[in-house]
């Protein structure tokens, strides 16, 4: 019995031996980031104010959970919170990211469409009918001021700068989105915007507007 319960421990152990050593693999194949590359600039490239904790799936199915990452728009990567440090992932490895957060669940997925195949993306909604994916992306700007003495103060901003994606019957639409622009390709705005209004919904939030896209391909199409 002794020998049995020996046994079972060392492949147990072993088995945890060999996730924790593809874990490492997996992510020290990934760059170390400078903490402190954007000293200086104002504003943030990132989706949440902190570290989220993620669930991944790679490329062969296997799951990595309780990953705390972040979205860096500006760099358009994952970034790892790895012990002190953290790391810029290796994305070519992983197909999904499903982020948890206070207000939901953010799904990341690539192979969306072939015009963006190995680029992540927030899954907004995804209905037999119409899809709709964001592209969160930053830019950075700069300022110019002329101060006394023919000095110059360059102020750098980032800004938000986001590309929704909607798959309308097999159609692929792009845009910087407005309650406008959304009521001109859904084709019903007498019917939207009513929605929108006694819901109090804001279509600038990626959870409301899967509401929208939700009543308008169940109600309306």
């Amino acid at each position: 019995m002794k020998s049995i319960l020996f046994l079972l421990a060392i492949i147990f152990t072993s088995g945890q031996l060999c996730l924790a050593q593809k874990q490492i693999k997996t992510f020290t194949n990934s760059q170390e980031i400078d903490e402190k590359r954007y000293e200086g600039v104002k504003g943030s490239p990132y989706i949440f104010e902190d570290w989220k904790s993620a669930i991944l799936v790679d490329e062969n199915d296997s799951i990595y959970t309780d990953v705390k990452l972040n979205f860096n728009g500006y760099e358009s990567d994952f970034e790892v919170l790895n012990g002190d440090k953290f790391i810029s992932l290796d994305d070519r490895q992983f197909k999904s990211v499903n982020v948890s957060s206070e207000h939901g669940q953010y799904i990341f997925e690539k192979n969306l469409h072939q015009k963006f195949k190995n680029k992540f993306l927030l899954v907004v909604y995804k209905g037999a009918k119409i899809s709709c994916f964001l592209d969160y992306s930053v830019g950075l700007t700069e300022n110019k001021i002329n101060g006394n003495m023919g000095a110059t103060t360059i102020t750098k901003r980032f800004k938000y700068d986001p590309m929704h994606y909607f798959i309308i019957n097999g159609e692929l639409q792009s845009m910087r989105l407005t309650k406008g622009k959304l009521t001109n390709i859904l084709k019903d705005k007498k019917s939207i915007n009513s929605f929108i209004k006694k819901n109090k919904l804001k279509i600038a939030n990626s959870f409301d507007l899967a509401k929208v896209l939700k009543y308008y391909e169940t109600k309306l199409l």
